[in-house]
């Protein structure tokens, strides 16, 4: 009896480090991904409160993943976000080039700004749909 006990308190206090160690992760990376853009922000000197990513849908996206990340029961739902986000930012830099290459100029820093603000969107937006998605 106390060996099933011990089982049951091992896979739960794994579950949980696991988790939580998710969790802290994921909001090591959306900090990092909102601190870099508000340095850009801040470097054209534009307002920050007139841009999307400073909406409140940004906020309650980012905790809505964390609820989703939190209720998960497959493992590893950090791992394929990951790599859904990275395949989004390669073509989201493909993007980039293709459209500075139509037009036959370079990326200023606005431009940049503009590209960047949209990963955001589609990563704080998105992420809470792909982790709901991928409870189904």
């Amino acid at each position: 009896m106390l060996s099933i006990r011990s089982r049951i308190m091992n896979i739960i206090r794994n579950s949980l480090l696991t988790t939580v160690s998710a969790c802290i992760l994921f909001a090591l990376v959306s900090w990092a991904l909102l601190y870099f853009w508000l340095s850009l922000v801040h470097t054209v000197e534009e307002k920050v409160a007139a841009t999307v990513p400073a909406s409140p849908l940004v906020y309650a996206c980012i905790a809505l993943s964390f609820f989703f990340l939190i209720i998960q029961r497959k493992p590893g739902a950090l791992k394929e976000l990951a790599i859904v986000t990275m395949s989004v930012f390669v073509m989201l830099i493909y993007i980039v080039f293709a459209f500075n290459m139509l037009m036959n100029s370079k990326p200023d820093i606005y431009d940049l700004l503009f590209y960047y603000e949209c990963f955001l969107m589609i990563f704080f937006c998105g992420t809470p749909l792909y982790l709901s998605m991928r409870m189904i």
